[in-house]
């Protein structure tokens, strides 16, 4: 067998692989981009539900919502204040990252 030949075959070899992968690889790049897709929807319905049950309140108590302490889900004396439940959010937060990082690191 001449070296021609030898060649050809394996490049005929090569690009018949080649092609053989390249339908998977389009099969996993178009699940991949319905995922991405799938799951930005999934955000921005979730934002929309959110911001849709939420505006109600932020137009009543306006910034007051954010530095308000008090909770009162009276029908007719509703008030509502976050600050107590962004404070603990944010603690336990804090704790759990003190905790981690030196169990990450080390």
């Amino acid at each position: 067998m001449n070296s021609k030949n030898h060649r050809a075959e394996v490049v005929h070899l090569i690009r018949s692989k080649s092609n053989k992968y390249k339908s998977g690889d389009k099969v996993f790049k178009s699940l991949v981009v319905g995922a991405s897709i799938y799951s930005l929807f999934m955000v921005f319905l979730v934002l929309f539900a959110l911001s849709e049950g939420s505006i109600p309140v932020l137009l009543k108590e306006g910034f007051y919502f954010f530095i308000g302490t008090d909770w009162n889900a009276v029908e007719g004396r509703e008030s509502f204040g976050a600050l107590p439940y962004i404070v603990g959010t944010l603690a336990s937060s804090a704790i759990a990252i003190v905790i981690a990082v030196p169990i990450s690191i080390g």
